[in-house]
This record gives structure tokens, C-alpha cells and sequence, in this order.
């Protein structure tokens, strides 16, 4: 009977005091930022920086993470991989050795299935020797690929994700769409604080054909994209890619690959933690844009963002 002798305005307090109390963790956000130069270099330094936030975003923080991203490599071995999967392993390859030696790293290939090769840890050998198998073309490939499912797999691998954690997919970008399927895997990804960076190995594009050919690559982009990863080679100018992928060329200079694996692989590592508050909860996935407002030494338009460009609604 007390309960119901209360004023109305009280109850009315008590019950908003309440909604905010469980609305609250909801609107605290954080989410992986890397910033790069106009070179594509990562800027590790953001002192003078000043972020803000579209959608009624308000920015709170931003500091460089503490730890490093975990990584799940993971591999198309599909048929229309069969003249890539030498290039392939040699690519990942590479890419492993630019990751700082303390990084864990997971492996997996997919095809129309999903292949786990190497649990997440430290052990490079396991990762060398199903490389050197992919190499020497001593793995089956089966079928059609099912990309989205894979890389939905792979994220599985990292139990429990953590901000900057990172699926690294080495494709042709060949496969049937299935754009709602891909929407429901970067939601996932992206609600869970899972990058994805990829690299897509085309040919000239005079030799290809279909729109799976044609369109797969951009679509890989927009993927990395809408999670904050980044794309290796650009698939809107494709130049072909050096089946050796040498690092040094003969001039005994840094290849172009080996700069742009460097960049990548920069921008993967060097990730900052951004704290974002939301002014009210939201009920379905949002696009927003994060913009710097400036850096009070050099001019905006040379610093890129690369950040997760959904938001997504408290599960």
C-alpha cells in the first residue's frame, strides 16, 4: 500500500531513473579506429586531434589500444582458386611475417565449406606447415565457395571478440552473392567489434567475365570497409599482382606489394580505442560518419579514418 500512496512524479522519477540505469551500457560505445596520412601510413599520434560523430554521436575518447588484434587468416581454396592458391600461400605468408611475433593467429581455408586449420595461439609451425601444403598444391579444393558463412565461422574461432580482434580473408572475390547473408555477417562482425581486412587476387580485367568476376572485389571492399578493415590491392583498378610477390626488387628497394602490405598491416596494428556515447538507444543498424574536425598542425584532408561505419543496436 505504500508503494501506491507514492505522488505520481515520484513514481514517474524512479521509473525513468531505472530505464536509464538499463539503457545506459547501451549508449556507452567503443570501437576500433586506425587513422592514416595521406600515404596510407598509420598516425599514431592523436594528441591534437578533435573527432566528432554524426547521428547524435558524441565523441568521449580516444587512445591508442593496449594490446595487440588478435587474427584469423583465413584462406579461399575453392575451384576458382586453383591457379591463385600458389600466390595465396606465398601472400600469407608475407603477411604473417609483417605481425609482430607475440600476435596470436588463427588459420583457417574455406571452399564450399568451412576448413579450421590452426586454433588461435602463438605456434607458427602449424601455420607453416598448412601453407607450405596450399603451396605445393597438396590441398583438395571442393566446390563452390560460401564466403559469408566462412568468414561467420572464423569469427567463432575468437570466443569471446575483443575491440580490434580481425578476420584477414585471401580470396578472388568469386562467388554467387548473397547480399542478405553478407549483411547479416557484417552486422554480426561489426556489433562484436570484428575487423575485416582482406586481400583479393584478380587478374587483368579484360578477362573477366561474369558479375560475381566483376562485382565480387568491390563487394570484399565495401565489406572491409563497413567493419573499419582495409582492402589490399584495389579492386576498381586492378593492375594485375606479381605471382612472386617479392618484397625487395632488384633495385634492392621495397617493392610497391611490400609498401602496400606494410600500410595494411600498419593499419591493422596501430588501431585506437574511440569511446562514443549515443544520446538515445537505437533498435536496428545505423549508418554513421566520423569526421576530424582538425588536428591544429596539418591540413584534415591528408588524415583518413578507417573506422566501423555501422552502429548497431544492443543485443
Amino acid at each position: 500500500m505504500a508503494f501506491r500512496s507514492l505522488p505520481g512524479s515520484v513514481f514517474l522519477r524512479v521509473s525513468c531513473t531505472l530505464a536509464h540505469a538499463e539503457q545506459a551500457p547501451c549508449l556507452e560505445r567503443t570501437i576500433a579506429v586506425s587513422i592514416t596520412g595521406g600515404d596510407g601510413v598509420s598516425v599514431t599520434s592523436m594528441d591534437s586531434l578533435t573527432l566528432q560523430g554524426s547521428n547524435a554521436v558524441t565523441i568521449k575518447s580516444i587512445k591508442p589500444a593496449d594490446r595487440l588484434p588478435r587474427v584469423v587468416l583465413l584462406i579461399d581454396t575453392s575451384r576458382s582458386m586453383d591457379s591463385f592458391e600458389p600466390t595465396a600461400a606465398v601472400l600469407a605468408e608475407r603477411f604473417v611475417s609483417r605481425l609482430p611475433s607475440e600476435t596470436e593467429i588463427g588459420l583457417a581455408f574455406f571452399d564450399s565449406n568451412y576448413h579450421p586449420m590452426a586454433s588461435l595461439g602463438n605456434d607458427r609451425a602449424k601455420l607453416t606447415f598448412a601453407l607450405e601444403a596450399l603451396k605445393n598444391r597438396q590441398y583438395n579444393s571442393q566446390g563452390p565457395k560460401a564466403p559469408w558463412s566462412a568468414v561467420g565461422e572464423a569469427a567463432n574461432m575468437f570466443g569471446t571478440p575483443s575491440i580490434g580482434d580481425t578476420i584477414y580473408v585471401i580470396s578472388d572475390g568469386v562467388y554467387n552473392r548473397t547480399r542478405t547473408q553478407m549483411r547479416d555477417v557484417l552486422e554480426a562482425l561489426t556489433g562484436s567489434g570484428i575487423r575485416l581486412f582482406a586481400a583479393v587476387l584478380v587478374g587483368p580485367i579484360q578477362i573477366r567475365r561474369t558479375p560475381s568476376e566483376l562485382n565480387g572485389p568491390v563487394d570484399i571492399k565495401d565489406a572491409a570497409d563497413t567493419t573499419g578493415g582495409a582492402l589490399l590491392f584495389d579492386p576498381e583498378a586492378p593492375r594485375g599482382y606479381d605471382s612472386a610477390l617479392e618484397m625487395v626488387g632488384k633495385n634492392g628497394r621495397p617493392t610497391r606489394f611490400a609498401e602496400d602490405l606494410n600500410r595494411q598491416v600498419g593499419q591493422l596494428i596501430n588501431y585506437n580505442r574511440l569511446e562514443i556515447t549515443l544520446l538515445e538507444p537505437i533498435h536496428k543498424s545505423q549508418s554513421w560518419k566520423l569526421h576530424i574536425a582538425g588536428d591544429g598542425q596539418s591540413p584534415t584532408g591528408k588524415l583518413q579514418l578507417i573506422y566501423p561505419t555501422l552502429l548497431m543496436p544492443c543485443r
